[in-house]
């Protein structure tokens, strides 16, 4: 949702496409097809950027001006869910398929570590300080990330 609350981005991951509603209507204010299997989404500040964390294999980053893909980040195993710190230095890409955690600084699309997770790390979460990210895994625990 972006910051007005009048628009929602929602991913198919079957269909390979992000499509845009307006809220005001609830009604489809078109799409567009981004490829691959894009799970979570994230809206940048200025609600002009799209991230989409792609199971098949990246992180997208899609211009919401032109939709334009407007480049790619590799994470191993497919990136599945994603979330962004409070202060949006960095954002935290789960890869089910990869047991791993990937941080990424969002503004440079720099990765700048990662942490082995084991079993299938899913959703991420941060602390309101943002001092830990906690991630459901499938494998039957949590994770926690300080």
């Amino acid at each position: 949702i972006d910051r007005l609350g009048t628009v929602a981005y929602l991913s198919d991951r079957d269909n390979g496409t992000i499509t845009k509603i307006d809220l005001a209507t609830s009604t489809s204010a078109g799409s567009f097809p981004v490829g691959g299997n894009p799970q979570e989404i994230v809206l940048s500040p200025g609600s002009t950027e799209l991230f989409i964390a792609d199971e098949s294999g990246s992180l997208q980053i899609w211009s919401l001006i032109d939709q334009v893909k407007r480049g790619m980040i590799t994470v191993p195993g497919g990136a599945f869910a994603m979330a962004v710190t409070p202060d949006w230095h960095q954002m935290y890409i789960s890869s089910a398929n990869g047991g791993a955690v990937s941080f990424v600084d969002w503004a440079t699309g720099s990765v700048l570590n990662s942490v082995t997770t084991g079993g299938t790390p899913r959703r991420v979460a941060f602390t309101q300080d943002g001092a830990r990210a906690v991630v459901a895994n499938e494998g039957g625990w949590v994770d926690t990330i300080e």
